[in-house]
Formats: C-alpha cells, structure tokens, sequence
C-alpha cells in the first residue's frame, strides 16, 4: 500500500512501501518530487534558506565523503551541533 505524503505541492509525492524502508530514502523521494521547494530556513527564519533540492545535494556529498574516507565499517557517528539547518542535512547525510 503506497503512502502518501502531502507537504503542500500540487503533486505530492507518493512513496511505495519499498521506498519509505528508510528515512533517507523517504527523503529523498520528496525531495526530489518538489527540489526547488523551501526545506530549511536559518535563524528564525531570517537566514539562509535551503531548498529540498540543496538538502539532498549536500547530505548525499557528506554521504560520499564519509564512505569515501572509509567510515563504511563505523557503526556509530556523534554528531554534536546548535539547533540550525545545517544538523538535519548532516544527519541525513550519516544516516544516507
């Protein structure tokens, strides 16, 4: 049974039970449904602004990058951060 999420675009995307597996994955297919829509806003609100598009570009970059420097085998990641938009985009890249 697919599910279907609807965050405010005219065409919301619609997951199979196979894409939503994982969080990343949901993620992913959201965003890439709707990449110009605004994800994350800095500072209130009053800062930078992230697309989902940039979003997904910049956790799968981490994601590449930490496989890359060979953290495949690492089970465990800490990631220690303020409350800003720069957490969530590094917490999909670790969990990508």
């Amino acid at each position: 049974m697919p599910v279907r999420l609807d965050y405010g675009v005219s065409n919301p995307a619609t997951l199979t039970d196979r894409a939503a597996e994982t969080l990343f994955a949901a993620f992913r297919q959201v965003a890439s449904g709707a990449p110009e829509r605004v994800a994350l806003k800095g500072e209130g609100g009053r800062g930078k602004v992230y697309t989902y598009g940039e979003v997904l570009e910049q956790s799968l970059r981490l994601a590449c990058g930490l496989v890359a420097g060979g953290r495949r085998e690492v089970t465990e990641v800490g990631l220690l951060s303020e409350n800003r938009p720069e957490w969530p985009i590094a917490y999909l890249g670790i969990i990508g």
